[in-house]
């Protein structure tokens, strides 16, 4: 079996406060999740949208510096 491994560019687009820029990044590091089939996935995935939600800040576009639960209205209508 071969396994490709392609290096990808993280394109910051919301900033969690006390997680950072690249949030999907650092929660699989402390969580030590290192494959689309681990069980504790879902659970950084609900963390992460609550928190990016409701703390998450616009870091690029038009919105730059909005939180984005005020942003995800305006974006939906545009």
């Amino acid at each position: 079996m071969i396994i490709y491994s392609l290096a990808l560019q993280v394109i910051s687009v919301i900033d969690i406060p006390g997680i950072g820029k690249t949030a999907a990044k650092t929660i699989c590091d402390e969580m030590k999740i290192n494959t689309q089939g681990d069980k504790k996935l879902e659970e950084a995935k609900k963390t992460l949208y609550l928190k990016g939600f409701y703390d998450g800040v616009m870091v690029i576009g038009p919105h730059t510096g909005k939180k984005v639960f005020h942003c995800a209205g305006l974006v939906m209508h545009q």
